[in-house]
């Protein structure tokens, strides 16, 4: 148990930084989306928000729990799950798995970055 919990502190995901808010990848009928509390974050934006991932453009569709839905220009259908799967793998937001990203808003728009553990050297 001891074990377990070492592990569990271990790959808790620490506190964004000022400016950044941190969603968990949850899934929606098997597509992956990010959720959030906005009552702790009121800053995040609300309707169609342009926001870059990877160096790409999206506009996202932010609702009152969720970012559901994200599209490319000139792009049929939702990308979000593909930006979030190509981060995470296969099994984004699945239950038992801990994904997270952080939205920063910065001088440019809104960025959407993998929260990764770091990386042993």
């Amino acid at each position: 148990i001891v074990d377990w919990r070492l592990a569990d502190y271990l790959l808790r995901p620490k506190a964004a930084e000022s400016g950044s808010v941190r969603c968990r990848v949850s899934h929606s009928s098997g597509s992956p989306i990010l959720r959030y509390d906005r009552t702790l974050n009121p800053e995040l934006p609300l309707g169609e928000v342009p926001f870059s991932a990877n160096g790409e453009e999206y506009a996202g569709r932010f609702v009152k729990i969720a970012l559901n839905v994200a599209t490319r220009h000139e792009v049929e259908g939702n990308a979000l799950p593909e930006l979030l799967r190509g981060w995470f793998g296969p099994d984004a937001g699945q239950p038992g798995t801990r994904h997270s990203v952080v939205l920063t808003e910065g001088p440019e728009g809104w960025v959407m970055t993998p929260d990764l553990p770091p990386t042993s050297a």
